[in-house]
């Protein structure tokens, strides 16, 4: 290569608010959180509204594959720790 390398010695190297890189990335999360809660709770009204009956009877899960999924969690925490 046949590039000189850039002296960055004399920049900061740290920035606060909408000049760092970190703080577009956490309004980029907020962004997409407040957009999938937003959708959940308006999925939620759309169905309510929908419903001849509210809350929709079903039967409840069965809960065993659940638990289960929840023991491995719980068990792969020992080797983490």
């Amino acid at each position: 290569m046949n590039h000189r390398a850039l002296d960055v010695s004399g920049l900061p190297s740290y920035k606060y608010s909408h000049a760092s890189l970190m703080w577009w990335g956490m309004m980029g999360l907020i962004a997409i959180e407040t957009s999938a809660f937003g959708l959940a709770v308006a999925t939620y009204f759309y169905l309510w509204s929908q419903a001849a009956q509210w809350p929709i009877s079903a039967p409840p899960p069965q809960l065993r594959w659940g638990t289960l999924n929840v023991l491995v969690l719980l068990a792969s925490i020992l080797p983490n720790h």
